[in-house]
């Protein structure tokens, strides 16, 4: 509907902001109590945070949508190298490192096309291959912070707050690249965009995938937002109440 994909990616973030301030002023959660250095520790991982929401927007706006979710299968890949490559080594069993063999055969066949050979859009795999990289990194440098701040209760960050509070630094990294990639076209872009759906129609879509968005992450933070993909190869959501 528009041509201006950081932009997208990072309204869909705002949405999410509006939503947890109005969950913390009308006290259906506490607010967290965090220090500067409390915060500083997770600016990088907001950071991470951005790239792999914003390259999964990227991914599906230069390509097709079906192509980039093909894709973003393989984050339990990038899991995997990045455990392996950044300190303290994490090391899985062999039946994990084993499970990624259907799953890269089966984004290789997703891949192929009868009568075509393989399909691929080189720009939508680097977006999807730089959102699968980010998760990884946010994964692998995030739980251990994640989880200091929840062990202090005076902190008031539970699993939904601490996404809730990633999501506004995601946002605010995300800005930059808003302003240096976009910003010139973007009033243009967004009158075009307005022209041809219409301004409601626009607004809505914006509005509804960053709420979709948001509390689809805030539930799986409730299952562990920081739980390597690889590990829930092995250890699927619905088995880790008997684990």
């Amino acid at each position: 509907m528009i041509h201006a994909h950081w932009f997208v990616a990072t309204a869909q973030l705002a949405v999410g902001i509006v939503w947890s301030l109005a969950i913390w002023a009308t006290g259906l959660r506490k607010m967290p109590n965090l220090s500067a250095n409390d915060i500083a520790a997770c600016i990088p991982i907001g950071l991470f945070a951005s790239l792999a929401h914003s390259g999964s927007v990227l991914a599906s706006a230069v390509g097709a949508v079906s192509f980039a979710q093909i894709v973003k299968a393989c984050e339990p890949v990038f899991a995997a190298i990045v455990g392996l490559l950044i300190p303290p080594m994490d090391v899985k069993p062999l039946l994990a490192y084993g499970m990624l063999v259907p799953i890269v055969g089966g984004v290789g066949l997703a891949c192929v096309k009868e009568g075509k050979g393989v399909d691929i859009n080189v720009q939508a795999f680097l977006f999807a291959s730089m959102a699968n990289a980010a998760a990884a990194l946010k994964g692998k440098l995030g739980s251990s912070v994640t989880k200091s701040l929840e062990a202090d209760k005076t902190k008031n960050m539970d699993a939904a707050n601490v996404y809730a509070v990633m999501n506004i630094i995601a946002f605010t990294c995300s800005l930059p690249f808003v302003v240096v990639q976009e910003l010139p076209t973007l009033g243009q872009e967004w009158n075009k965009a307005v022209e041809k759906n219409g301004l409601n129609d626009l607004l809505a879509n914006i509005l509804v995938s960053g709420f979709f968005f948001y509390i689809y992450n805030v539930s799986f933070d409730e299952m562990d937002f920081f739980v390597s993909p690889l590990e829930n190869l092995t250890c699927p959501f619905f088995w880790k109440p008997f684990v």
